[in-house]
């Protein structure tokens, strides 16, 4: 907003009459200056009136105080819906007609506030972590003004709206995307292997924080899973890190050998996740190494790759004269174990050699 570097005002010459005068006050003013104050000056999605302040200061240094109002539109979000990139170009902000999408996951109604419930699906790892970008919708309403005060709304029914991505509707919707907005979980709440197994009936609060300053509840629970099938490996060295869905991490002790490949040089304990469905096994150029490695199914594991749940082991396990998980150590948790064959709660590792 470009406001004016000066003000003309009527003011009474003092003769003790009503006769008034012409003062122009200005930003670069010697004797009558005109400074512009935004301190009431604070639009928000609320709406409302919100004032301008001039402040007219005369050759004797006493200074006055005019607010100018402005009216402000109230634009509650009424809709919300998960955006994504497509097709490698990314969601642009502006207009909704600005960007391009994805189907989307979540999409939810919100009154006075609250979305309608997202459900994290443990068969799912893309929905452990709510989404932080949306398209929303608002409601435009305009202030009814009384006496100098807003005392109503009544909404538009000329303005911009969209619908379908693209499509303008009827002007009493306006819809932005927000590429990013501020995620707060509920104090305390982590997801692990118990409630990926068992789900979570009861909801908790999670908010998100548009641009506009609007805070939105979305009530979430959690859809528990389970899955009996044991982790394979493909081809020679490719973890299967998901089963049914459900995230597998796999833990134990990599022993690697020289050059020559026939003499041990060291042993360290690994950790092996991957959203992707299956992590590669590697070993440095011309070296050997031999993974002693278990399954943990049901351990949670983001969209990140990120594992989420890990517990310290009590109990050693020691294979071909290896210390394969030792006490202390830091490993995963989950619904099920699984070693060689796809033996449950078994100590056997499953043996892979890969040589570089």
């Amino acid at each position: 907003m470009k406001l004016p570097n000066s003000l003309n005002v009527n003011v009474t010459n003092g003769n003790g009459t009503s006769d008034t005068e012409v003062m122009t006050f200005s930003q670069d003013g010697t004797e009558n200056k005109l400074v512009w104050s935004f301190s009431k000056f604070n639009p928000t999605y609320e709406g409302g009136m919100i004032y301008l302040v001039a402040i007219l200061t005369g050759p004797d240094g006493n200074a006055q105080e005019f607010e100018i109002p402005f009216l402000v539109q109230k634009m509650p979000a009424n809709k919300i819906t998960t955006v994504f990139k497509l097709d490698e170009e990314r969601v642009a902000g502006g207009s909704v007609n600005s960007a391009r999408y994805s189907s989307a996951p979540y999409t939810a109604e919100v009154t006075n506030g609250v979305a309608s419930a997202y459900t994290i699906n443990a068969n799912d790892t893309a929905s452990y972590n709510l989404p932080t970008a949306y398209r929303v919708t608002f409601t435009i309403k305009n202030p009814v003004v009384t006496n100098g005060k807003v005392t109503g709304w009544t909404e538009t029914t000329t303005g911009t709206g969209w619908n379908n991505h693209a499509t303008a509707v009827d002007g009493k919707y306006d819809t932005k995307v927000f590429t990013y907005v501020m995620l707060s979980m509920p104090g305390g709440f982590s997801l692990t292997a118990d409630i990926l197994k068992n789900g979570m009936a009861d909801s908790k609060n999670a908010t998100i924080q548009l641009g506009t300053g609007e805070r939105i509840t979305i009530p979430f629970t959690v859809k528990g899973a389970t899955s009996s099938k044991a982790p394979t490996i493909s081809g020679n060295n490719n973890l299967v890190t998901k089963v049914d869905g459900l995230p597998v991490v796999w833990y134990g002790v990599a022993v690697v050998y020289d050059v020559y490949k026939s003499g041990v040089i060291g042993t360290h304990s690994v950790t092996f996740a991957s959203d992707a469905g299956t992590y590669a096994l590697t070993a440095p150029n011309g070296r050997k190494v031999v993974y002693y490695l278990f399954a943990c199914v049901g351990s949670p594991v983001d969209s990140a790759s990120r594992m989420l749940d890990m517990t310290t082991a009590t109990t050693e396990i020691k294979y071909n004269g290896y210390t394969v998980v030792g006490v202390g150590q830091e490993i995963p948790n989950g619904h099920a174990v699984y070693g060689a064959n796809g033996t449950l709660n078994g100590n056997t590792p499953y043996v892979i050699t890969i040589n570089g």
